[in-house]
């Protein structure tokens, strides 16, 4: 009888583990969705890229554009890596090839964008990183703004003056931007130097990013285009 209750405690026990882990492993293999686009591309690059969702799949290729996002595509996992070439899961490459960008997709995320650049360091070697954000904080007929670069920025819009310090963002709603409008953007620092002047418009029914970073010792704004699901990415 004692040997009974023993071995009905201990199946009690592994169940209660079983059960706390499984919600773990749901965890490490959530499903999120990913679109991607790049800020510029080497000289000599193609644009494509090897990606994949953890170690245990192979890669598949994605042309990268520097316009428009990508499709939207289905992810399992919670780190996304870009190579530069194929990777194989069964691949016995010792040492393991190193991803260009690695990125750790946020918890919960259902659609997140990534925007992948390049430059060279003192050696002229290529050199690769991503930013990502969610969709959440991308509202629908909306222009973002993002800082990516290591200065803080001035910007005239319209009537509006406003300065995005290093690393902040903000959003120009369709509702509240409905005709187009004047834009500058000027350096802040060492000294004040207009970088940028054009006319802006926020289209309705899609969303568009502005991204300004540091390439290759300057300051590059670039601006993507996400076309949904429903509207084909046009061919270069």
């Amino acid at each position: 009888m004692k040997s009974n209750r023993k071995y009905l405690s201990s199946l009690v026990c592994l169940s209660t583990f079983i059960l706390a882990i499984i919600p773990c492993l749901s965890a490490e293999k959530s499903s999120c969705e990913i679109a991607v686009a790049t800020m510029n591309l080497p000289n000599g690059s193609d644009g494509v890229l090897h990606w994949r969702a953890g170690a245990d799949v192979d890669t598949k290729p994605l042309q990268l554009s520097t316009r428009y996002f990508s499709e939207h595509l289905k992810l399992q996992g919670g780190v996304v890596q870009f190579f530069q070439a194929p990777v194989s899961a069964s691949s016995d490459q010792n040492p393991p090839p190193i991803p260009l960008v690695s990125l750790k997709i946020p918890e919960g995320a259902k659609l997140v964008y990534i925007v992948i650049m390049s430059d060279t360091d003192e050696n002229k070697q290529t050199r690769w990183r991503g930013i990502l954000f969610d969709s959440a904080d991308w509202k629908e007929s909306s222009l973002k703004l993002i800082n990516a670069s290591s200065e803080s920025l001035g910007i005239v819009a319209g009537e509006k003056e406003i300065r995005l310090n290093s690393g902040k963002s903000m959003d120009f709603n369709a509702s509240e931007w409905s005709e187009p409008f004047p834009v500058k953007i000027f350096l802040m620092a060492p000294e004040v130097k207009k970088i940028f002047s054009s006319t802006w418009r926020v289209s309705s029914g899609r969303r568009e990013l502005c991204f300004v970073s540091n390439i290759n010792g300057s300051i590059a704004l670039r601006s993507l285009l996400d076309l949904g699901e429903t509207q084909p990415i046009p061919t270069p």
